[in-house]
C-alpha cells in the first residue's frame, strides 16, 4: 500500500514538471500532452503483466 502511495505522489510531481519542461523547450503543450498520453499507455500496458 505504501508503494502504491508513493508512486502517486512521485507522479504528482513528475507530470506537472515534465509538461512545463517540454512546455518551455518546444513553446507548445502538445508535446507535454503526449508524454503523457504515452506514459498513460505504458502504464495501462504494465498493469496485466504487473497483477499476474
Amino acid at each position: 500500500m505504501a508503494l502504491i502511495n508513493a508512486v502517486g505522489s512521485l507522479g504528482g510531481y513528475v507530470g506537472p514538471w515534465l509538461v512545463g519542461v517540454l512546455k518551455d523547450s518546444t513553446h507548445s503543450y502538445a508535446a507535454g500532452m503526449i508524454a503523457m498520453a504515452a506514459l498513460m499507455m505504458v502504464a495501462a500496458l504494465l498493469c496485466p503483466v504487473l497483477a499476474a
